[in-house]
């Protein structure tokens, strides 16, 4: 007998229908927030790899160079997008966008617990 949780409905789960309804201005510094992440983890990215090729032992074939490239790919596309976001919040910031359950966690919408959260958690772990 498989057992689901209790959010579960099937096969199928009802948080993949959740809908969210921000404002752009609401939204605003989520994005921004995302951009930089995302800009400082390509500009990381790609000092690393400028270290890696001014180092004349450093094969060009080299698995750590080869991470850094898809480092870099896979940061700026995404700092990419998020520059759009900002752009299009910081344009209409009274429009209402809808996001899914999956935008909310990219935004990090949802904070981390609290130090009180955890503690209230506590009294039910316990």
């Amino acid at each position: 007998m498989v057992k689901t949780m209790h959010n579960d409905f099937g096969n199928r789960t009802k948080r993949e229908e959740f809908r969210y309804q921000y404002k752009g201005s609401e939204l605003l510094p989520y994005a921004e927030r995302a951009y930089l992440k995302y800009l400082r983890a390509e500009v990381e990215a790609r000092e690393r790899a400028a270290a890696l090729l001014s180092d004349m032992g450093v094969r060009q074939n080299d698995p750590e160079l080869d991470r850094c490239r898809k480092d870099i790919e896979n940061s700026g596309k995404i700092r990419e997008q998020c520059s759009v976001w900002v752009h299009q919040f910081h344009r209409e910031p009274d429009r209402e966008f809808p996001l899914e359950l999956g935008d909310v966690t990219f935004f990090g919408l949802v904070g981390d617990p609290t130090p009180e959260d955890i503690a209230r958690a506590r009294k039910f772990t316990a």
